[in-house]
């Protein structure tokens, strides 16, 4: 008698499982491939903007965030710049007739901190590369997807990775005077 019951109750369990909440997970599975095409997509066409126009401004930067923003998401959106810069070789450093005609290619890195300042300085809304940088884009979510919370509540486990990640980036082809 007891056995019919837990074999009852089981059954209406994995039922309730099967017919309700794994069609939710699914679903919700496959928005986020969505949100995560259109994430890949957006952070793309800004990265192609920068190197086709060779400067951000503060508008193109705030457009993107609010198109990511429009997922419903909140994303930390970073941009890096690999400045490039060729400097001379010489033979000897103190002595400038000592040049052996090679070059040497040197990427600096400007983090995301410095290019903001410049982008929200009080004069000034652009941000401007130089032919030859490497411009990189990522946004990460920083809040988690309905699919990692069903997930958790499920296997009751804490996901720590970020449901939504991508790093873009190109070489500056432009440059604005």
């Amino acid at each position: 008698m007891i056995d019919d019951a837990l074999w009852t109750i089981t059954t209406v369990i994995l039922a309730i499982v099967l017919l309700v909440i794994f069609p939710i997970y699914q679903e919700y599975q496959e928005q986020e491939m969505l949100i995560e095409l259109k994430l890949i997509q957006d952070v793309d066409k800004a990265v192609q903007k920068i190197s086709a126009e060779g400067k951000i401004d503060r508008m193109a930067y705030e457009q993107l965030c609010t198109k990511l923003a429009s997922s419903g998401y909140h994303f930390d959106i970073v941009i890096e710049r690999q400045a490039r810069k060729v400097y001379p070789v010489y033979e000897d450093p103190l002595n400038s007739n000592s040049f052996n005609g090679k070059l040497e290619l040197i990427y600096e890195t400007i983090d995301n901190a410095e290019i903001m300042s410049t982008l929200y300085a009080e004069n000034n809304t652009v941000y401007k590369f130089a032919v030859g940088d490497y411009v990189s884009i990522s946004a990460k979510s920083t809040s988690k997807s309905r699919t990692d919370a069903l997930a958790e509540l499920l296997w009751q486990t804490n996901i720590k990775r970020p449901s939504f990640y991508t790093k873009i980036g190109t070489v500056v082809a432009h440059e604005t005077k």
